[in-house]
């Protein structure tokens, strides 16, 4: 799998996860919210209308205190037989709970009987002015919250793909944009190491980030490179000229003869030929030894990295102090 799509599927992914349990968690939350809001609305009622009955009695109850608002959707004052005294609205004329004695309270989750409805209820008993029980329900409708929190979650469903995808997208896009410029220096190396590029440069990019960078050190690197092909360039030049001399004595001093008709006698000859030999032995001797590895481009202590023939080491190089035609006399 290449990188760009290797990076965009794990950030795809991750994203994915987060944007999973962010839906959850939201989720769950708004649920949380919305529920307690309507239990805390419905308790509030509840504790009004408990303290109305203590001091007025049902029928002294203010009728404002009976009207549906928001999260109180349903009120009933049931008495001890499980009758139904007042209800708000009219038509739930069947008791939603059980009596209860007076001062309980709690909160409970029941379904209206005469239908399909579901509420959460707040109950809480009280006793009237002649001392008679009553219990105060107070319900908010499930309905709304349970639509609500569906809504958010298709809102989630919808909305958080939109956000994966167009993450995906754009990590795709910035992946590419970064990697293009790697494989631009990787290009340009390559082209160095076939020979295309004469004198090898790597565009350096105006981010100042982690590819300019690269791109600094890789440009330094070819100086060196180039300079040490240099080097090795003068180097190897010199070595020829060095080695040239001794066989153009020995060629000059043979042709010479040749053309004197002259017979070379056997000590010169040797002489002739012992240093010049010499001599090519000698450079040889150097070449072998200065083509050794040095560990690095760095060269050995106090050197500039490369090998010249001013800094080769040196084997006791004696040059032919006589030429062919000084030997042959």
């Amino acid at each position: 799998m290449p990188l760009r799509v290797h990076l965009t599927v794990a950030a795809t992914t991750v994203v994915a996860v987060t944007l999973l349990l962010a839906a959850m968690i939201l989720v769950l939350s708004i649920n949380s919210v919305l529920v307690h809001t309507a239990d805390s609305a419905a308790e509030a009622r509840a504790s009004q209308l408990a303290t109305a009955v203590r001091q007025e009695g049902p029928g002294g109850i203010d009728h404002e205190l009976l009207g549906q608002a928001q999260n109180v959707d349903i009120i009933q004052i049931v008495d001890s037989s499980n009758r139904v005294v007042i209800a708000s609205p009219p038509t739930h004329t069947g008791a939603l709970t059980e009596s209860v004695p007076p001062e309980a309270q709690h909160t409970i989750y029941l379904e209206e009987r005469a239908g399909d409805a579901e509420y959460r209820a707040a109950v809480r008993g009280s006793a009237g002015p002649g001392g008679e029980p009553f219990t105060i329900v107070v319900g908010a409708a499930e309905g709304p919250i349970q639509r609500t929190v569906a809504l958010i979650a298709l809102m989630c469903a919808v909305g958080f793909p939109v956000i994966m995808i167009g993450m995906a997208v754009l990590t795709y896009v910035l992946t590419g944009r970064t990697l293009r410029s790697v494989d631009g220096i990787r290009r340009h190396l390559a082209a160095a190491a076939d020979g295309g590029l004469p004198h090898p440069r790597i565009p350096v990019p105006a981010s100042g980030d982690e590819t300019s960078a690269l791109a600094t050190t890789m440009n330094a690197m070819l100086d060196r490179i180039n300079g040490a092909h240099r080097q090795q360039s003068d180097f190897v030049e010199t070595a020829a000229r060095e080695l040239l001399t001794p066989v153009h004595g020995i060629v000059d001093g043979l042709a010479s003869a040749v053309d004197h008709e002259e017979a070379i006698e056997p000590d010169k000859a040797g002489t002739l030929l012992a240093n010049e030999v010499t001599s090519v032995k000698t450079i040889v001797a150097e070449l072998l030894l200065s083509s050794r590895p040095r560990g690095d481009l760095a060269g050995p202590p106090g050197g500039n990295g490369t090998v010249t023939w001013a800094n080769a080491p040196s084997t006791d190089r004696s040059p032919s102090t006589s030429t062919s035609h000084d030997t042959l006399g």
